[in-house]
């Protein structure tokens, strides 16, 4: 009787024990998923390899969009948002002394408690104003070059990007392609506006999302700064009518690059009041 007994308790301890170890293993299997789903970085990681910086262009008065992405986007990414600017109508002056208004004042005072708070503004130092818009996809592009990644991508603060697409971007990718691609392929001819200063249009790629591979983005910056960084003769106030023309320059002068203009679908998915969700397809 004695013996049942001890063999009784005996088989409930070693079930006990492979339950917790089940358990154990579970909890870490669960826990590496979530950790991968919300990476914290702005870096999505395909295999081993930095494969994206994903930018959003966001406004300093968005502030419920950027709550909206933080809520239901994966990963969580980096907000570009420049100089809180009151436009007053006035001439600009050369006076000393000049104090910024008192909503820029406030509005840049709660855009660092935010940043502070999330870690995840990237502050660019210009003045963030609509029709200055190429300035701030400019310093994307840099910020995403100096991160050593593959892919940089411009998104609009009311989406979420479709992770599985772009991991399928990043596999199909060679060092020398020099690809640019997103939802939206313009002739530029289709509309007055897309015309710039100089009367010329380019094709482009249009919608709130598109990818530019490192090694267009290195043709981009590295060769003729003064080019990229002055693009008003050429450029508008349409920031991917400016990337399109940064594209067309970059491929007159690297004949040894694969250059490539793809209009690929799925890319991304449009959140609005905390209903959408980030996904993988």
């Amino acid at each position: 009787m004695e013996a049942a007994s001890l063999a009784r308790w005996t088989l409930c301890f070693l079930l006990l024990s492979l339950a917790g170890v089940i358990t154990q293993l579970v909890s870490k299997v669960f826990v590496a998923a979530l950790l991968h789903s919300r990476s914290p970085g702005p870096i999505v990681r395909v295999g081993d390899h930095s494969a994206f910086f994903i930018g959003y262009l966001s406004g300093p008065m968005n502030t419920e969009r950027r709550e909206c992405i933080r809520k239901n986007c994966i990963p969580a990414l980096k907000f570009l948002i420049g100089q809180p600017t009151e436009n007053l109508n006035q001439r600009v002056s050369t006076g000393q002394g000049q104090l910024a208004t008192a909503w820029e004042q406030n509005v840049s005072n709660n855009l660092t408690t935010e940043a502070r708070m999330y870690g995840d503004i990237l502050p660019v130092p210009y003045r963030d104003l609509y029709r200055d818009l190429g300035d701030k996809t400019l310093a994307l592009l840099q910020h995403g070059k100096s991160l050593g990644v593959r892919n940089v991508v411009k998104i609009d603060d009311d989406q979420c990007p479709n992770v599985t697409t772009l991991e399928g971007i990043a596999r199909t990718t060679k060092p020398d392609c020099a690809r640019y691609l997103g939802g939206i392929l313009w002739n530029g001819t289709e509309y007055k506006a897309m015309k710039g200063p100089d009367n010329q249009t380019v094709p482009y790629i249009g919608g709130p999302l598109y990818v530019l591979s490192a090694a267009l983005v290195r043709a981009i910056l590295d060769d003729d700064p003064a080019d990229t960084v002055w693009w008003f003769p050429y450029g508008t106030s349409s920031e991917d009518k400016v990337t399109g023309q940064w594209f067309e320059h970059a491929k007159r002068r690297h004949p040894e690059l694969n250059f490539s203009r793809e209009k690929t679908g799925h890319l991304s998915i449009r959140v609005e009041g905390g209903t959408g969700k980030g996904f993988k397809s």
